[in-house]
C-alpha cells in the first residue's frame, strides 16, 4: 500500500515539470535581488558603525588636550585600543 502511494507521488512530480522549473528560476531570481540587498544593507551598517567609532575616538582625543588631532590619529587609536584608551 505505501509503495502505491510512493510511486503516485514520484509520478505526479514529473506532472508539468517545465512549468516547475521555469517557476524555480523565477523564485531564486526574486530571492537573487533582495540577497544582494541584503548583502549592501549589511555593508552599509558596517561602514555606519565604523565611522561612528571614528568620530568617538576623534572626540576622545579631542576632549583630552589634542588640539590638533588628525583623523588618522582617531583611526590609529580605534585600532591600537579596541578595549578602551587609557592615555
Amino acid at each position: 500500500m505505501d509503495k502505491e502511494i510512493v510511486h503516485a507521488v514520484l509520478d505526479k512530480m514529473g506532472d508539468m515539470l517545465n512549468i516547475k522549473v521555469i517557476a524555480g528560476a523565477v523564485l531564486g531570481l526574486v530571492t537573487h535581488k533582495y540577497s544582494i540587498l541584503m548583502v549592501g544593507f549589511g555593508v552599509l551598517l558596517y561602514l555606519d558603525i565604523l565611522t561612528k567609532w571614528i568620530a568617538i575616538s576623534y572626540a576622545y582625543l579631542k576632549q583630552h588636550g589634542d588640539a590638533h588631532t588628525r583623523c588618522q590619529q582617531a583611526v590609529r587609536l580605534l585600532y591600537l585600543f579596541p578595549d578602551g584608551c587609557h592615555l
